[in-house]
């Protein structure tokens, strides 16, 4: 059960719908503004905005006016000296943030990805149990319809079984009468020949 794709455009647009009301800027959040996208899909859509907004250029701090006026060659140099030094310590902490934030954002993906696909079997296990309970119905009113038509046939064969047992004893009695029939015809018979 596949989902239609959501645009970066229409995660920029969610994002920036949140933060314009100072709310949380979260996958749920994201998913509930959309209405529909999956967690994966969010996360690398994010990812690429992150990216976009993250500045690249090192730090710079601008010496105030006065004290650049008041201070000699040798305080400049040394002002430059530190903020090379910070701008590299900021630039290794930097590096140290994106690698792991790039780590957790990895992580999560993976997560995301396997939530996506539980979510997914969640759905695939709700439909194939929906279509078993149909099949039940189905096979419970077949099992009611047979039911139905066994007892009818028993009701029909108990009535064929009278019949016949009435039939049988209508029978017997004109086998028995026409037995007796027969011999006094027989009886009728004999005596006439006796005498010629």
């Amino acid at each position: 059960m596949g989902r239609s794709g959501i645009t970066l455009e229409q995660v920029e647009s969610a994002v920036s719908a949140l933060e314009a009301r100072n709310e949380a800027v979260t996958y749920d959040a994201i998913r509930n503004e959309l209405g529909s996208g999956g967690y994966s899909t969010i996360g690398k859509h994010l990812q690429t905005l992150r990216a976009r907004t993250a500045s690249t250029s090192p730090m710079t701090v601008e010496v105030p006016a006065e004290i650049a006026a008041s201070l000699t060659a040798t305080l400049g140099q040394l002002w430059q000296q530190a903020q090379s030094v910070a701008a590299q310590d900021v630039e290794t902490l930097r590096r140290a943030a994106n690698a792991r934030v790039q780590t957790a954002e990895q992580d999560l993906d993976q997560l995301l990805r396997r939530l996506d696909s539980t979510l997914e079997e969640l759905e695939q296990t709700q439909s194939a149990l929906a279509q078993s309970s149909t099949e039940v119905r189905v096979l419970e009113q077949a099992q009611a319809r047979l039911q139905g038509e066994n007892e009818s046939l028993a009701r029909q064969l108990n009535a064929l079984q009278a019949v016949i047992q009435d039939q049988s004893e209508t029978l017997k009695q004109f086998m028995a009468q026409h037995a007796t029939q027969d011999e006094k015809s027989t009886a009728r018979k004999r005596p006439s020949n006796d005498q010629a």
